[in-house]
């Protein structure tokens, strides 16, 4: 009887992991019927992959897996999803997962310059690095160098020395080259067929503007309790929202720091564009020109402004949600 597949999505971050992982999640039973198996009833694998992989967990994850797999009937897909698996520099912590399946690696590519920038948001946006979260991007930026995993030649060779070249499903996160969007290309990558009972997910874990993060990086979010984070980000984000009607530039880098930032991933996306997809270049889409309009990070000066325009509508926004919090819990209550 042959293994069955498990595919680990395996991220990068910013690559609509969310939207994925929620498509995936939301459609559990309607996958079940195709024959793939979505595990443990959670969103996003993070606290399974982490205990198996810096806790020494991987044989408890092999088992509960195959226990849900054999809970059903004619599962022969597996999924599992975590961006922070771009984090795992030795994939032999995987290797117990060979005994029970097929394994197969997922990754989304984008392109560094672009990756480098929503990263930097999201690390203001959720301060889940304190090392990162209050940085100005130029100090981010002279941080480059942490983040080993966009230099995907490097990694995918990592991926090659553990499963053959065809267990390896990239995908270039670009508008073009994605099709019908990356939940789409993702179903096509492991081989999940269409269905009209599949809900599809709405955009998830949207970046704020640079101008609000620019604001955020300012609180010390860092040191509430994730879900009292959350809290005040997403007043952030309706105050965002309500101030920015139109789309604004993200681009932090000039045109000059942008091509030299990407002059030093050249060679690598050549080699992975050659063995994967048979052409010079991985990325096809062209930097920003020299024209193209930075990021807006200027905060009023006048404190008055400051309050008026950010302070007083995210105190605002907290206030509304409280109380429509507290009003449907004593509706919940007398009822």
């Amino acid at each position: 009887m042959a293994k069955p597949k498990l595919y680990i999505h395996m991220g990068t971050h910013r690559t609509a992991t969310t939207s994925i992982q929620s498509f995936l999640y939301e459609n559990r039973a309607a996958l079940a019927k195709q024959g793939v198996l979505y595990p443990f009833d959670v969103r996003r694998h993070q606290a399974q992959i982490n205990l198996a992989t810096k806790r020494g967990k991987m044989d408890m994850l092999e088992k509960k897996l195959m226990e849900q797999v054999a809970a059903q009937r004619k599962i022969s897909k597996v999924i599992l999803s975590d961006e922070d698996i771009c984090f795992v520099q030795d994939l032999e912590v995987f290797a117990k997962l060979k005994e029970q399946f097929d394994l197969h690696f997922v990754l989304f590519m984008r392109r560094q310059d672009l990756w480098l920038e929503s990263w930097y948001m999201q690390n203001v946006k959720w301060q889940f690095f304190k090392k990162y979260c209050h940085l100005t991007f130029a100090e981010f930026f002279d941080l480059r160098e942490d983040f080993f995993w966009m230099d995907y030649d490097q990694v995918i060779r990592k991926l090659e020395n553990f499963v053959a070249p065809d267990h390896i499903h990239l995908a270039i996160f670009e508008r073009a080259a994605m099709g019908e969007g990356p939940v789409q290309e993702f179903m096509s990558l492991v081989g999940i067929g269409a269905d009209e009972g599949f809900v599809m997910p709405s955009q998830r874990n949207a970046s704020m503007t640079p101008l609000m993060t620019e604001f955020v990086r300012h609180l010390p979010l860092n040191t509430a309790k994730a879900q009292f984070r959350g809290f005040i980000e997403r007043a952030c984000g309706r105050v965002d929202r309500a101030i920015h009607l139109e789309k604004v530039s993200s681009y932090y880098m000039d045109h000059a720091q942008r091509s030299a930032y990407m002059e030093g991933f050249a060679e690598s996306n050549q080699k992975v564009a050659e063995r994967y997809f048979g052409r010079d270049r991985l990325f096809h889409e062209p930097l920003p020109g020299p024209e193209a309009a930075l990021a807006d990070t200027k905060l009023p000066s006048d404190t008055s402004e400051l309050m008026q325009i950010f302070v007083g509508p995210m105190i605002g926004e907290m206030i509304k949600a409280r109380n429509a919090a507290d009003e449907a819990a004593a509706n919940n209550k007398s009822g």
